[in-house]
């Protein structure tokens, strides 16, 4: 078909649109911009007037979203469519207050198959908890033992956790995401977060609520290896004192500066300050015998992209209507220029 024709065909079109422009209730002609054509008629607005049903001759109902629609159609839309169909209020349970001290304790050996999930395990500390408090439920019957390898298979996959590579904090914030998205049935949503900024008072903010709560950070082993783990983090106070976690024990602890420094790091767009930290354990006689002959050390080191990543769950006060999270002070503050 040469340009010619096909130029008089659309123009063709365009004068049979014009002829019905300003009639919603009859049959007409809905163009699109590259000049696509849909015979029917208009049957409501809808997705909080961003779609258009439109009814065609042969009983189909299509959705078209406004933005596929020529400017007249548009306007003709909004001048004389019927009212835009709301979407219903979205509405959230209130925060719980469960004790976080009754976060269960596991072995990130015991379930799953890999070997360097910290990441995921982390993360499971809190799954379980949700569950045994009766906040967010897990989706498999069985034991504590069945539930524990369920989702902690489960997590490991949505993270992609690499057995030699552990996982990174992307991976994991995607992976949680993706298990609320694709396993809890749409009974809550998230927000999930990250923060570099690791001063004790910074951690303190985070370690409330039903909010799970992981500490990433760096180990030195006597060897000299270093590595990175993630631990959850029970507990944070102001004046450094912390509970977390990890390897299948409760360790207790302070923060205390390692390294002060005046500069700063710029961290995913988030400027913090350079200081490090090292965890001063206290409690090394109820801890595995390995991590005292180990001489291992926990330190807290921004410029080693060490952070803070919180989950905090929102669940629906009605299944039927899900939406965004709402907005939270504790992540929607704006830090200033040193992170505080």
């Amino acid at each position: 078909m040469t340009h010619s024709i096909r130029l008089f065909l659309f123009l063709g079109t365009l004068a049979c649109h014009g002829a019905d422009i300003g009639n919603l209730k009859q049959e007409r002609l809905w163009l699109a911009p590259s000049g696509k054509s849909l015979r029917g008629t208009f049957v409501k607005v809808v997705e909080a007037g961003t779609c258009v049903e439109i009814l065609t001759p042969t009983g189909k109902v299509h959705r078209i979203a406004l933005s596929n629609l020529i400017e007249a159609d548009r306007e003709l839309i909004q001048k004389l469519g019927k009212p835009v169909e709301k979407a219903a209020p979205v509405t959230f349970m209130p925060q719980q207050e469960p004790d976080r001290m009754t976060l269960p304790v596991i072995n990130q050996g015991d379930f799953g198959q890999k070997a360097s999930d910290c990441v995921p395990s982390s993360f499971c500390n809190f799954l379980l908890w949700w569950d045994q408090e009766k906040v967010l439920e897990i989706p498999k019957r069985g034991d504590f033992e069945k539930k524990a390898e369920w989702v902690h298979s489960n997590v490991a996959r949505y993270c992609g956790t690499r057995n030699t590579a552990g996982t990174s904090t992307a991976e994991a914030k995607k992976g949680f995401t993706e298990y609320f998205q694709k396993e809890l049935g749409g009974a809550a949503t998230l927000r999930v977060h990250t923060d570099y900024d690791v001063s004790p008072g910074n951690l303190a903010r985070y370690t409330v609520g039903t909010n799970a709560t992981m500490l990433e950070m760096t180990t030195i082993r006597s060897n000299g290896s270093v590595g990175g783990h993630w631990v959850a983090l029970l507990s944070a106070a102001p004046d450094g004192r912390i509970v977390f976690h990890t390897w299948g024990a409760r360790f207790e602890g302070v923060l205390k500066v390692l390294e002060v420094s005046d500069e700063t790091v710029k961290r995913d767009g988030q400027i913090v300050p350079a200081t490090t930290y090292e965890i001063e354990i206290s409690n090394r006689g109820k801890l595995p015998k390995w991590v005292n002959e180990g001489e291992i050390r926990l330190i807290v080191d921004p410029r080693k992209w060490d952070s803070i990543t919180t989950v905090r769950p929102y669940l629906y006060a009605e299944k039927s209507a899900k939406g965004p999270p709402p907005s939270d002070d504790l992540f929607d503050r704006k830090p200033n220029a040193a992170g505080q």
